[in-house]
């Protein structure tokens, strides 16, 4: 399995089911009742969409 790195956060990479050229994956290592997932066309769409969860996840943090 392939998994994504950004600012500490771990993301796996896992196809698509819905989409049967994409890809898609999810935030690993949060509590229980945090669950973000995130997709792309291919790795670097991936990527980018994985870093731009994990900016909004840690400005969410930022406001608490």
């Amino acid at each position: 399995m392939e998994y994504l790195h950004y600012k500490g956060f771990i993301g796996n990479v896992e196809k698509s089911k819905t989409k049967p050229e994409g890809l898609c994956g999810k935030v690993l290592g949060l509590d229980r009742e945090t669950y973000i997932r995130f997709e792309g066309e291919n790795l670097a769409d991936l990527q980018e969409h994985f870093e731009a969860i994990v900016d909004e996840l840690i400005a969410q943090q930022e406001k608490q």
